[in-house]
């Protein structure tokens, strides 16, 4: 798979999340379909963003925060920012095999209201909460460095795009 289309899987897993919570929504009608449903865009999505951060981890590749991080400075990575988002990559990898995981328990182990609540209400936010603690760990941790500029960001997403249309 090309680099471009790897960066692209992120974007689309989060699509995918959305229309998880809208199916939920608008199959609320009862019985078991809206579960199915539910459960099977819920693995898809997490699995889809399970797979493209994963595969990036595998000897040879470029992990997918590192290629981000390095197109965004533009530059060849200092070891320690390396290092450091080689292991975001490896932390997004464990957060998303962790919601897979406890979705699944969930569903066959505790009461239907619990599963729903994780999926629809807890899974978005600890994934939020996990992107603000990184945040503030990298803040930490990578003081000395320059501060990346989120328009520089938004640049290299539209720069992506671009490339992808082409």
């Amino acid at each position: 798979m090309s680099q471009l289309r790897r960066s692209r899987l992120p974007l689309v897993g989060f699509v995918l999340a959305g229309l998880t919570l809208w199916a939920l929504r608008l199959f609320e009608v009862g019985g078991l379909a809206p579960v199915v449903i539910g459960q099977a865009l819920f693995t898809l999505c997490y699995g889809f963003l399970l797979r493209a951060f994963a595969t990036t981890l595998r000897a040879g590749q470029e992990p997918l925060i590192t290629n981000i991080a390095r197109r965004v400075r533009g530059t060849v990575l200092p070891p320690d920012i390396n290092r450091y988002t080689r292991n975001v990559t490896l932390l997004w990898v464990a957060v998303f095999a962790a919601q897979l995981v406890l979705s699944v328990a969930l569903l066959l182990l505790a009461p239907l209201a619990w599963w729903a609540a994780f999926v629809t209400w807890i899974s978005p936010l600890s994934v939020v909460l996990v992107f603000a603690l990184e945040f503030v760990v990298r803040r930490i941790l990578l003081r000395h460095h320059p501060r990346d500029r989120l328009r520089d960001l938004a640049k290299v997403l539209r720069m992506t795009l671009a490339e992808a249309g082409k």
